[in-house]
């Protein structure tokens, strides 16, 4: 919204805004991401939600294509992915930049899009540059944020709302309870230098697994 901002700026606010929603929104790996191809997003029947075609990668292995679907959120509007996309689309349209190339997410360079994938380097120097600007913290003693932070971030808010792991590791296309843990860090964060995962039953962990936080309440008391 700054009058100040070049129209170049403006662009790659709006796509970072509606990238950082995406990878909050699913889990899935940044560098992935950067590869949705417009030919493979194809709207609801009801025009409130996108389908995405999720191409070949390293969580893809074999090669298989998996759709994937986000949906419009009317009660948060300022995050909701769907909205942010649209406005992206709209913006370029509306100040001649051509959709050219396959790639949703590009850069930029004096109104023309860059074809070329973008990094993920990239993206994080500019996920760093808004939160430094925002007055966060971007450097955390050993921790030092980066893009593929946010999917860690994503699937822990989601598990913190009361989404089980299955669903969250179905969505961000994790196939091992223990690489989901390992991103997630959900003990970790409810209650720091607390938890010791040896104390934990082989039935207990399963259980943790397949249930959604709210229905651990009195477990979870333990830790806080």
């Amino acid at each position: 919204m700054n009058p100040t901002l070049s129209q170049d700026e403006r662009y790659e606010m709006m796509r970072d805004m509606a990238f950082i929603a995406v990878v909050c929104a699913t889990g899935k790996r940044c560098d992935d991401l950067t590869n949705l191809l417009i030919s493979q997003m194809v709207r609801f029947p009801d025009g409130k939600g996108i389908m995405f075609g999720f191409q070949f990668g390293k969580t893809l292995r074999d090669g298989s294509r998996h759709m994937f679907g986000l949906r419009q959120d009317d009660i948060t509007p300022e995050i909701c992915t769907v909205r942010l996309m649209d406005d992206l689309d709209e913006f370029a349209s509306k100040v001649g930049i051509k959709r050219e190339g396959n790639r949703f997410f590009t850069k930029i360079k004096n109104g023309k899009r860059i074809l070329e994938k973008i990094p993920t380097d990239y993206m994080t120097e500019r996920l760093r540059k808004h939160m430094k600007r925002a007055g966060m913290e971007v450097d955390q003693g050993r921790l030092s944020v980066s893009i593929h932070s946010l999917r860690s971030g994503g699937p822990l808010t989601k598990m913190l709302e009361g989404d089980s792991l299955k669903k969250v590791m179905f969505e961000a296309y994790w196939k091992n309870p223990k690489t989901a843990w390992k991103y997630i860090k959900l003990l970790e964060v409810m209650g720091p230098f607390k938890y010791d995962r040896s104390t934990i039953s082989p039935e207990e962990y399963a259980r943790l697994n397949a249930l959604p936080m709210n229905e651990h309440r009195a477990w979870v008391k333990a830790y806080k």
